[in-house]
């Protein structure tokens, strides 16, 4: 006759102990709340990063309007109402921007807030630099005069 099948009667229960199991859970569960715990952090910076972006954006819009329109386009800081506004020279308000976060002030270092101006060919009428702090970071915003480049960078 022939064995099919063989049955092992001496089988040997080779499994994970309750210990094991429970320090391979709490392995698992520290790995997946590590990138919860990181994502304030990296989510802050990534917010702030984007205010002094879109606040260049702008400032680059006001220079283009001014080679597009032929004339001076004046950007205004008005801190108190927490916006900035960009209007050309018979006051015709063209952006009117609130501040993206309640924690944006704006310092002079060289260059007045109340006067960033480019004139028709959009080159600047002043260089210099400006600070923006948002929510502990500082930027620093440097307006060149000969070619109006517009660079920013983080402290």
């Amino acid at each position: 006759m022939v064995k099919l099948f063989s049955i092992n009667r001496h089988s040997s229960q080779s499994g994970h102990t309750l210990t094991e199991l429970l320090v391979t859970l709490l392995i698992l569960s520290i790995l997946l709340l590590l990138p919860i715990i990181f994502l304030p952090n990296s989510w802050n910076s990534y917010k702030t990063e984007e205010v002094a972006k879109q606040f260049k954006e702008d400032l680059l819009l006001a220079q283009h309007l001014a080679m597009a329109h032929g004339r001076t386009i004046e950007v205004s800081i008005n801190q108190t109402g927490k916006e900035y506004i960009i209007r050309d020279t018979s006051n015709n308000i063209l952006l009117r921007r609130p501040f993206m976060d309640e924690t944006m002030i704006f310092h002079s270092s060289s260059l007045p807030l109340t006067n960033i101006r480019f004139l028709y060919n959009g080159n600047p009428m002043y260089s210099g630099t400006m600070l923006l702090e948002v929510d502990g970071d500082t930027y620093r915003f440097t307006i060149l005069l000969g070619k109006g480049r517009v660079d920013y960078r983080k402290f």
